[in-house]
């Protein structure tokens, strides 16, 4: 066969194995080689091109309205009780200060580009340096046709489980909801989300352990940890539950679930011994969104924790990991990425 004829032939066979390749349902399975101890690791995306390594065939009957994806944002970095100290993965944008409009021009054309619909921003009061920067980032949502709710962080303290003394007592709400309602809904009122015809008000536990209001004003719900040992929180801020890292995830109040990539806090709470899949060789995050997938049906809410909590790792943001194998900064955000746009394609079926 001459070498004219080789090439020809060449090119016949790539195209055919192409079409096969593309023909073939694929699931979200990624087969690279086995590390030692561990699933094999889905190798990384590029954010350059269209690569689309992350396919699935959705079959099931999906849900007529849309999906609303949100993500756990912290604008605390920078100020001087939360400063980048106990952390050991470096953000692609460097050790930044939360209140640069340039970091934040930049966190928000990434969490547009992702899929994202919805930044819960951490907010610990009145004047603090979060609520400063919230405005900020409230400012640039239209932008980006994104929207915001605020997540009330606990700055009084702890709740004493014993005492009959409410910390987030009536008066404290209603002071905190007032500020919030002109501040953030009546400024912001087109980037405010909406949850059942009402401004969506989130606040962390302890808050609303003893006392929550009840009001047909605002949407409010309480998120926390060990929620179904607690028995007073809404939603899960992390899937905690799920020890065994099957991905099994729980479906809470409002048709909502919480995704995380893992959960590492043993760099600076040494002995909690609560790691989830630090290193990220377990592929945790893959099998929580596989099972997101298979039950799209069921979901209305989908929050992602987070975006950039870089002291418990549970951070999408594209940055240098202390302890995966996996290189590329945006790893954990093109899966992300990925997933999110197979929802969305679910959704216009």
């Amino acid at each position: 066969m001459n070498t004219s004829l080789k090439k020809a032939f060449l090119a016949l066979s790539l195209i055919i194995l192409a079409t096969i390749i593309i023909l073939i349902p694929r699931s979200f399975n990624y087969n690279t080689p086995n590390n030692n101890n561990s699933e094999s690791p889905p190798p990384p995306l590029q954010t350059s091109t269209n690569t689309s390594l992350v396919t699935s065939t959705i079959t099931k009957p999906t849900k007529t309205s849309n999906i609303t994806i949100c993500t756990y944002y912290y604008v605390w970095y920078g100020s001087p009780d939360h400063p980048w100290t106990d952390v050991i993965d470096k953000p692609l944008l460097g050790y930044y200060n939360s209140s640069s409009p340039q970091i934040i021009t930049q966190q928000l054309e990434w969490i547009k580009k992702a899929g994202i619909d919805c930044l819960i921003i951490s907010w610990w009061g009145p004047g603090h340096y979060t609520d400063i920067v919230a405005q900020r980032v409230f400012q640039l949502l239209p932008q980006y046709d994104l929207k915001a709710v605020i997540m009330i962080e606990p700055w009084l303290g702890d709740e004493d489980p014993a005492s009959n003394i409410t910390v987030y007592n009536s008066t404290w709400w209603n002071t905190t909801l007032q500020y919030i309602k002109t501040h953030y809904i009546d400024q912001y009122n087109y980037s405010y989300l909406y949850q059942d015809s009402r401004p969506l008000i989130i606040a962390f536990n302890p808050i609303g352990m003893k006392y929550k209001p009840n009001t047909t004003i605002y949407t409010i719900r309480i998120v926390g940890n060990d929620i179904d040992n607690a028995h007073y929180q809404d939603w899960d801020y992390w899937p905690d539950y799920d020890i065994n890292l099957t991905g099994q995830l729980r479906i809470r109040t409002d048709e909502y679930v919480a995704v995380t990539p893992r959960y590492d806090d043993e760099h600076f709470r040494p002995g909690n011994l609560l790691g989830y899949d630090p290193n990220l060789t377990m592929h945790w995050y893959q099998k929580q969104w596989n099972w997101i997938i298979n039950n799209t049906d069921n979901i209305s809410l989908i929050a992602i924790a987070t975006w950039n909590e870089y002291h418990e790792r549970t951070m999408i943001e594209p940055h240098y990991d202390a302890t995966s194998p996996f290189d590329n900064p945006y790893y954990l955000y093109n899966i992300t990425k990925e997933y999110i746009s197979l929802i969305q394609q679910s959704q216009q079926r």
